[in-house]
């Protein structure tokens, strides 16, 4: 599995792509085109499938799954909503309630995707814990703790019997209140045992719309560029060229030019 996924996309960044080349299909998001874009990954055969996520796409969701599967995919949300995180938000807890219906992952998809919608804006980070705080509002109160802990200084317990989707929310406002870069915030998230794997996609979600793309290390942005899981390729799987992630700095341009002025 780990020489696997050094080689190509795992199944939460293959949904992220089909999310983000629907918006850019659709100039917008719909959820049933978004459920459409989901059931045609399933269709490929992907490789790396939770059994939950499985059950959610053929027709039987389960709101007490409350991992972080759905936080992982709405990057795009934000990007597209750019100054705009109402609409991130409204989008997120549409798309969450694809498969992971839950409150928590509903109010903690809107929350990070009203966040990124203000960090890709150029917010300074008052105001973007003010944005993060008022949709957490919408939510349980434990999301609105997670934010007010990571923001306070207070790294998540990745070991501890609590709900992944906010351990995950905790530690991505902890780095990014508190990383000093990009490069320093990833590494300390995947770093400490348990949904590294999440925790890290999330953290580097935030910073990296922090930081923009140009000041992200080269040598993590080219082996994305270069990332094309096909027959002709190193690819231990190959996939459709839909899940290949070697455009994502298009599709991001793309996704920005959406946004309203």
């Amino acid at each position: 599995r780990r020489v696997l996924f050094r080689s190509q996309p795992c199944g939460s960044a293959e949904l992220a792509l089909a999310l983000a080349r629907s918006l850019l299909a659709e100039h917008g998001y719909e959820a049933h085109v978004a459920r459409l874009a989901y059931q045609h990954w399933l269709a490929s055969h992907p490789f790396d499938l939770a059994p939950a996520m499985q059950r959610a796409l053929t027709g039987t969701v389960d709101a007490t799954v409350e991992d972080a599967g759905a936080l992982v995919r709405i990057a795009s949300l934000g990007i597209w909503s750019a100054g705009h995180p109402g609409r991130a938000a409204d989008a997120a807890r549409q798309d969450a309630r694809l498969t992971h219906p839950g409150d928590l992952c509903v109010a903690s998809c809107g929350v990070l995707a009203a966040t990124l919608a203000e960090v890709v804006g150029g917010a300074a980070l008052p105001a973007i814990a003010a944005v993060a705080l008022d949709a957490a509002k919408q939510g349980p109160a434990a999301v609105r703790d997670a934010i007010d802990l990571g923001l306070a200084g207070q790294r998540p317990d990745v070991n501890a019997a609590r709900v992944s989707v906010l351990v995950t929310l905790q530690e991505a406002f902890y780095q990014l209140a508190h990383a000093d870069g990009f490069e320093e915030g990833v590494v300390a998230s995947v770093s400490g045992g348990g949904d590294s794997h999440w925790r890290g996609a999330i953290t580097g979600a935030l910073l990296g719309a922090r930081e923009g793309s140009r000041r992200l290390p080269s040598r993590w942005v080219l082996p994305v560029l270069a990332c094309r899981a096909s027959s002709n390729g190193d690819a231990f799987r190959p996939r459709p060229r839909d899940y290949w992630p070697d455009d994502v700095l298009d599709i991001a341009e793309a996704l920005l030019k959406l946004a309203s002025p």
